[in-house]
């Protein structure tokens, strides 16, 4: 008679789960669903804020974008993020931020 294999071995059929890894390194997660968009400037009134040109900080956010569920959002530094609305990009500041 031959003795069972042990229950608590992983089976050949299971896929063994690495660690779960922060999001990325040095960088803050997205902050979740934005909660209203009257709060959010638009790039034509946020860049000038940030003396950046429309077209420059659209480039900018468009780097930095990065997606967490249904939400886009690109932190720019300082506590400044940029969600994406639709096609539009519409920047928080964070207080006392530029």
């Amino acid at each position: 008679m031959t003795a069972l294999p042990s229950t608590n071995a992983p089976r050949a059929y299971e896929h063994v789960r690495s660690p779960t890894r922060p999001h990325s390194l040095g960088k803050p997660r997205p902050l979740g669903d934005p909660a209203d968009p009257a709060e959010y400037l638009p790039i034509d009134e946020a860049a000038p804020r940030l003396s950046l040109t429309p077209l420059a900080l659209r480039a900018r956010c468009r780097r930095a974008a990065r997606r967490d569920g249904r939400v886009i959002s690109a932190h720019l530094g300082g506590g400044i993020v940029a969600y994406k609305f639709g096609r539009s990009w519409r920047v928080r500041f964070a207080p006392g931020a530029a």
